[in-house]
């Protein structure tokens, strides 16, 4: 049979685990697993693996992981059997892009709008425009 395997890390006390599955079963949810095995196995052994009695006197991990795996499962059937909703754009990462990117360019057309009109103003002071046509100037400027 082909496997495929996956398997993660504790630098601390210098632990594998790893997780061994037939290829043909897509199994979504290794990566979770793995890391519930991890974090339970590490709380609930840390004094013994500090200490070194771990490997001297073992332990029965097996209710543990059982009862965790069962659980993981169960989280995934649940989840695959509920309807997926459709996000909503706004609520989407290329939403907060786009809005992120139109928020900046708005900025920066407002403050080339601000100085445009300055320099507008600037250029009818400097020319001695009659003030009515300042003051259309004005109202463009806001």
């Amino acid at each position: 049979a082909v496997v495929s395997t996956q398997s993660t890390g504790d630098n601390e006390f210098e632990l594998v685990f790893a997780v061994v599955v037939q290829k043909m079963l897509q199994l979504s949810y290794l990566d979770k697993l793995l890391d519930s095995i991890h974090l339970e196995f590490r709380d609930r052994y840390k004094n013994e693996l500090r200490d070194g009695s771990l490997w001297i006197n073992g332990c029965d991990f097996n209710t543990e992981f059982t009862s965790i795996l069962s659980n993981i499962e169960n989280e995934h059937r649940v989840a695959k059997k509920a309807p997926r909703v459709m996000k909503q754009f706004t609520e989407s990462k290329k939403f907060e892009k786009t809005a992120v990117a139109n928020k900046a360019l708005f900025e920066q057309d407002k403050s080339v709008a601000s100085t445009a009109a300055r320099l507008a103003t600037a250029v009818m002071e400097t020319t001695g425009l009659a003030a009515t046509e300042k003051q259309e100037c004005r109202y463009i400027q806001t």
